[in-house]
């Protein structure tokens, strides 16, 4: 989780904590016997309420125009679905996965209808769009908590990165939004602002955490920097910091790879399920174009999609020799907590 809530144990139950016990203990006896079992569901949902954007960042796929797929909205019947399918045992819906979330004009409707279902709920956001009236109905869904993409303390290194978004928005709509907890008395959502460390803002750190507390943000995390085209050594030099604690790559004679060895286990493939906006079933948040698909929303119950054939396949392969699989090579939480 990107903040921490008690009100992420108030959505536990008897059969929540069940499945989580099933979820969990597949997953380690499969590492142990290296082969797939699955037993239980996803405890987390990633819904994607589009893949479209307003920004242009150089390294995010739908900014950098590379995403080889259809753009488009997720509707309302189709989140339904997908909801209503897994409810009984996600802990966590989290809205967002490529593009800008609140482009979608059902997002506030889809929020409410998972915390009907007594769901914690997240979005994510690059705070273009919080106006005053959708800051409202944002908060007034129920979300428990908001992150906010700001990558610099200041307009100048915010929008060298941040093409085409205001760091000036950015602030009035996180004001606006700590002005209506206050107005109407609430803790939630809770405020995460999110940084990602580059070569031209790294020296930002500590303006960044001072510029977080001055907003009564609940937690600021740095993130590291994921490089899509590796194997540009001036776009590596161009983007990754100076000081290597702030990368989750080294360099090499043909581009970088990351610092850490690939392991032959994924957790999210048990515990974790991503669905893009026109209701594919992908196998993980870093399989950014769709391309290893466990099914679609069509009518088919989530429970056959999710322990289908390729899909217990592809799990094997993880656990077999996950190096092979070309997202896999790019793939770390890469977090950093500085608060």
């Amino acid at each position: 989780m990107y903040v921490f809530d008690w009100e992420q144990i108030k959505v536990i139950s008897t059969r929540r904590v069940w499945n989580g016990v099933r979820v969990l203990g597949s997953y380690y006896l499969s590492v142990l016997m290296r082969t797939a079992f699955v037993s239980g569901y996803p405890l987390v949902l990633s819904i994607e309420p589009t893949n479209y954007c307003n920004l242009k960042c150089p390294q995010c796929p739908t900014g950098m125009g590379i995403l080889n797929r259809p753009q488009g909205y997720m509707s309302f019947a189709v989140f339904r679905q997908i909801i209503d399918a897994m409810s009984d045992y996600l802990v966590t819906a989290q809205f967002f996965f490529q593009g800008e979330p609140l482009l979608n004009t059902h997002l506030p409707e889809m929020i409410e209808y998972a915390k009907r279902k007594n769901i914690y709920t997240i979005t994510s956001t690059n705070g273009q769009l919080l106006t005053e009236s959708l800051t409202s109905t944002l908060c007034e869904s129920g979300v428990d908590a908001i992150i906010i993409g700001i990558d610099g303390a200041d307009a100048k290194i915010y929008q060298s990165y941040r093409r085409g978004g205001s760091f000036e928005a950015v602030i009035e709509g996180i004001l606006r939004l700590q002005q209506w907890k206050k107005q109407h008395k609430q803790k939630h959502p809770k405020l995460c602002l999110q940084f990602i460390a580059l070569k031209n803002n790294e020296q930002h750190i500590p303006a960044i955490k001072q510029l977080g507390n001055e907003l009564g943000a609940d937690k600021v995390l740095i993130k590291t920097a994921q490089i899509y085209n590796k194997s540009s050594i001036a776009r590596v030099d161009e983007f990754l910091p100076d000081n290597p604690s702030l990368s989750r790559y080294v360099k090499t004679s043909d581009g970088i790879r990351l610092k850490s060895r690939i392991p032959n286990r994924c957790r999210r493939l048990w515990t974790n399920a991503v669905y893009t906006w026109d209701g594919r079933l992908v196998s993980c948040c870093f399989d950014k174009d769709a391309e290893y698909t466990f099914g679609i929303c069509d009518g088919t119950p989530f429970q056959s999609l999710w322990k289908s054939s390729y899909a217990v396949q592809f799990r094997r392969q993880i656990l077999k020799n996950r190096s092979v699989i070309p997202m896999c090579t790019n793939c770390t939480e890469g977090i950093r907590e500085f608060l």
